[in-house]
């Protein structure tokens, strides 16, 4: 009895030519062991927390301003901790109340426990970024606020790896 055959083509003179179903496994399970070995190689999963929580950070914050710039109240983001931040809203009678943010559980953000973030201006460390009704960006949190003095820059770190994200004064631009 003669093994199975895939016919690939047939050759003058009736002689045929194929594979046979052991070789076509076995080249398709050489080829899904390249695949996932090049895939494991290239995607790790450290390396993208921290880019990937800088974008979550700076949607928080555009979302921020653009909630200031549609009220009359200052809104703005306050970092509790170095892990921990919180959206707020100014109200009239000088406090704040924290305000969920979209796609958020809780009223604050926890960051996973090897990423820290931190905010400069001018080289001073800030612990509030708030928006004017203007979506001018401040320092202070308060009813009226008075303009960032420099640019702020945003930090995460994990370990030796550190990505920042720069908000321009006065408008709030934040690429």
């Amino acid at each position: 009895m003669q093994p199975f055959r895939f016919k690939i083509s047939r050759l003058p003179g009736g002689n045929s030519r194929g594979f046979t179903m052991i070789e076509i496994i076995a080249v398709l399970l050489i080829l899904g062991f390249l695949a996932f070995t090049a895939v494991s190689m290239l995607y790790q999963p450290g390396a993208v927390e921290v880019p990937e929580r800088l974008e979550t950070l700076k949607s928080h914050l555009r979302f921020a301003q653009a909630a200031a710039l549609n009220s009359s109240n200052v809104w703005g983001i306050e970092m509790v901790d170095s892990r921990t931040y919180a959206l707020f809203r100014m109200n009239d009678d000088g406090t704040s109340t924290r305000i969920r943010l979209p796609g958020e559980s809780a009223t604050t953000v926890t960051l996973p426990s090897t990423v820290s973030a931190g905010a400069t201006c001018g080289g001073a460390n800030v612990t509030v970024i708030s928006f004017t009704e203007w979506g001018a960006p401040s320092t202070t949190k308060a009813d009226d606020p008075p303009p960032a003095a420099a640019d702020i820059v945003i930090t995460l770190a994990q370990g030796s790896e550190s990505k920042s994200a720069t908000m321009i004064k006065n408008t709030g631009y934040l690429p």
